[in-house]
């Protein structure tokens, strides 16, 4: 059994161009069925789990726009269909992948033939509550009382010292 993606949200994708050689596999499970929207725009579906979407060109190459793999038997898919593909293929693409609903999240980042999962990396901003801000105001204000007399300049100097500290 293969660890699956969840979701998968694309951040980027520029110029990626992969070989359509190297989205069909000889004897294999993951040959794709190839659909052409009216669009213009051909997407290739592997079994139900997976589809890349995006303009052929020459007949030889895919530019991709849009790339899924999620659900049972994505996992399979990823390792054995794109993450090859994506090996031989020029540009960049950069998501972020969910796996196994949440046990697990990782930035896939493909860029000229070189593929990483790198971990996530979650970063939470510190809110500040309005007693907290009154709080740090009135400390300044105090300071402020508590100094010798100044100009308008050197007040300025003064209040962006305090609250840069």
């Amino acid at each position: 059994m293969s660890y699956n993606p969840t979701l998968i949200k694309i951040i980027e994708i520029d110029a990626l161009i992969i070989p359509l050689s190297a989205l069909v596999l000889e004897n294999s499970e993951w040959n794709p069925i190839e659909t052409n929207g009216a669009d213009g725009n051909t997407t290739y579906e592997f079994a139900e789990c997976s589809m890349i979407q995006g303009e052929v060109l020459g007949g030889e190459f895919l530019q991709v726009n849009s790339f899924d793999c999620t659900g049972e038997c994505s996992g399979g898919c990823m390792g054995e269909v794109f993450k090859p593909a994506f090996r031989e293929s020029t540009g960049k693409l950069v998501a972020v992948v969910v796996w196994e609903g949440g046990d697990a999240v990782s930035t896939l980042t493909v860029d000229g033939g070189q593929v990483s999962f790198e971990p996530y990396e979650f970063s939470i901003e510190k809110k500040v509550s309005d007693a907290d801000v009154k709080k740090r105001v009135l400390s300044i204000l105090s300071d402020w009382r508590k100094a010798p007399l100044l100009e308008a300049g050197r007040f300025q100097g003064f209040l962006l010292a305090k609250l840069s500290s």
